[in-house]
């Protein structure tokens, strides 16, 4: 290899490895809420989320998290939503987790009936079959959430997504479960607060 092409390769090489980053960011949720089925009712001050059920009453969770710090377009390669044990809770469960499909979504509102499940969801989504939460206050694998990345990259491909949008998750009740048992995280309580991991390429 000549001198210019030792030159060449080296700012080639130089340019590919500056142009492109590998970045993580953690977000805590700035505001969570749950909606109850036999009332369409929507609370968005409770402590815990109970995810599935709540008291034999099917329920579905809305999680929103701001000012995400990512640029559209940008390539998800790993995601997850990390909980917190609020109460013990045993026995499977299955859980669909979507997005909202929308680029910038709207705040909870609990004035408003239905106000999480009339968003119109993702059509890609997570199945997440918790293990059983038998520490309270735990924070470890048994309750993070599988990978969200297909979910987020279609959230990111959208033409009005922009730096510094919003993201709101839904979690419901999956296909196959019996609606027995649930998985209660906190929502602020004692400041535990589900927090969104994003690892992301860059240019």
């Amino acid at each position: 290899m000549n001198k210019f092409s030792c030159v060449l390769f080296f700012f080639i090489f130089s340019s590919f490895i500056s142009c492109y980053y590998y970045r993580t960011v953690t977000l805590q949720a700035s505001q969570f809420a749950v909606e109850y089925a036999s009332t369409n009712a929507v609370e968005t001050w409770h402590s815990g989320l109970a995810m599935c059920t709540s008291n034999s009453v099917q329920t579905v969770v809305g999680l929103r998290f701001d000012k995400v710090p990512i640029h559209r377009g940008s390539q998800v390669n790993q995601s997850f939503i990390q909980f917190v044990t609020r109460s013990i809770s045993t026995g499977p469960v299955i859980l669909n987790i979507y997005a909202e499909n929308s680029a910038n979504p709207t705040f909870f509102d609990d004035n408003i009936s239905q106000n999480i499940t009339r968003r119109t969801k993702t059509s890609l989504f997570s199945i997440w079959q918790p293990n059983n939460w038998t520490t309270i206050a735990e924070k470890g694998l048994n309750q993070r959430t599988t990978s969200l990345n297909n979910i987020i990259n279609s959230i990111f491909s959208l033409p009005l997504w922009s730096y510094g949008n919003s993201i709101v998750f839904l979690i419901t009740r999956g296909s196959g479960d019996t609606g027995r048992n649930n998985r209660t995280a906190s929502s602020g309580w004692f400041g535990y607060t589900p927090e969104i991991t994003i690892g992301y390429n860059s240019s």
